[in-house]
Order: C-alpha cells, then structure tokens, then sequence
C-alpha cells in the first residue's frame, strides 16, 4: 500500500512540473502577443517592472491599515510589487504589527522580480486552498479579471479571510469598459 502511495506522490510531483512547464510556456506567449497574462496579470521582466500602476501607493491608507490589522494575520492578494505590505511591515514607532503577512500576485514572472518570494504567484483565477488568516486585502485587483473568472476570484477572497476583506475595484475606464460597468 505505501509503494502505491509514493508512487501516486511521485506522479503529482510530476504533474505539477509538467503544468507549470506548460503555464510559464503559455505566459509567455501571451505576454509576447498579447502584453497581458493569459489570465489578466501583468507581464513583468527585469527592464520591465512599473507597469499598470503597481508602483502606486497610498501612505495614509497604509497607515490606516497598520491600524486594522494589529495584531492580525494578512493575505495580501494581488500586491503587485508589494508596496503596500513593505509598509504594513515596516518597523514603525506606531507600535501596530501584524501577527502574519503573505503577498501574492498574478503577474507574471515573479520569481524574477522576487528570488525572496516576498510576492509570489497565485492566479487568483482559480480556486486556492490555504489556511485562512483574518484579513484579506485586494485593492485594484478584480478589474483585471477576466469577467468569466470574476466568481472565482470572489470566492477566493471570502474562503482565505475569518473577519473580513479589504477590497477596492476600479471604476468605468480603468480596464473596465462602459457596457461592463453597466451589466
């Protein structure tokens, strides 16, 4: 019975890097023909990282969510290039700390960007599995989206938070377009 068990986890393992050979090699294309991921992340490289606004941030809302988040755990999903989580952890005299922080993105070619893993992956297009933490902060994310993705995406959020989500949505104009808006 464990011979096939072993054997059942050697074949997952394989599997996992069969697909992520084929996700990376499916990214890229739609990188190169589309400048998009294939499931609306960016497409960051070394001489490429500002794009679409992920070097954008608020101070003050981080300080506010320095205050919300004290002593709490975070899921930060769809951090881009995590500004906002460099300044959720930084060592202010505030005296707020998160118990936990996690940063994930959809943008391609993290690992790149990130050999820390400070932001990794997620395609927050598809069902993630990972222990709930109290919050979920996603701001400026959903707009990205597919819209046939769109539940998926909400469900994500709702599963991964025990207290509550942090989330904001661009208006009409900003990836959004007017008949979308309007439905």
């Amino acid at each position: 019975m464990s011979v096939l068990y072993f054997a059942a986890l050697n074949e997952k393992e394989s599997l996992n890097n069969q697909y992520d050979i084929l996700r990376k090699t499916y990214q890229a294309l739609s990188c190169k023909c589309n400048g998009i991921g294939p499931t609306g992340g960016f497409c960051l490289d070394r001489d490429k990282i500002h794009v679409g606004g992920n070097q954008a941030w608020c101070k003050n809302l981080a300080k506010e969510l320095r205050r919300l988040f004290d002593k709490q755990s975070v899921y930060d999903f769809g951090a881009g290039l995590g500004w906002y989580g460099k300044a959720l952890l930084a060592n202010e005299t505030d005296g707020y700390r998160m118990t936990s922080y996690k940063a994930f993105d959809g943008a391609e070619n993290l690992d790149i960007i990130f050999p820390d893993r400070f932001v990794t992956h997620l395609d927050l297009s598809q069902p993630a599995y990972m222990e709930a933490k109290d919050w979920v902060l996603s701001l400026e994310v959903g707009e990205h989206i597919p819209v046939a993705y769109e539940k998926i995406f909400i469900d994500n959020l709702h599963r991964h938070n025990k207290k509550g989500i942090v989330l904001s949505w661009a208006v009409e104009g900003n990836c959004i377009d007017q008949i979308y808006s309007i439905d």
